[in-house]
């Protein structure tokens, strides 16, 4: 099951969210970080929340490119939790083409 949660980086230190990634720690895992940039300071708790899972995080802007896709798909493949860190609006980050994932679960988490 892949799961597509979009996030901002003040939900990775709000505890009910954290709790809500915790759910979904199993899972093939897509995060969408709104308003996030390179530097996480969050990222202890994400890790904590995700048992430990390994992330790999990708910078974008806007609609994703076909190797970004693959990329993607790829760091999946292996197991990874992707985390996208994206410096668009909430809104315009949750209106990105996402079909191609094919998530079978779409979550919007609170700041």
């Amino acid at each position: 099951m892949i799961a597509l949660i979009h996030l901002s980086e003040r939900a990775l230190a709000h505890p009910p969210s954290l709790a809500t990634l915790a759910e979904f720690a199993e899972h093939e895992l897509v995060l969408v970080c709104a308003r996030c940039g390179p530097a996480v300071p969050s990222m202890p708790a994400l890790r904590r929340a995700l048992s430990g899972r390994r992330v790999a995080a990708l910078a974008v802007g806007g609609e994703l490119v076909a190797q970004e896709r693959r990329l993607i798909a790829q760091v999946l493949a292996e197991g990874q939790v992707v985390l996208i860190l994206t410096a668009d609006e909430p809104t315009t980050a949750t209106m990105v083409h996402w079909s191609w994932l094919a998530a079978d679960r779409i979550v919007t988490l609170p700041d």
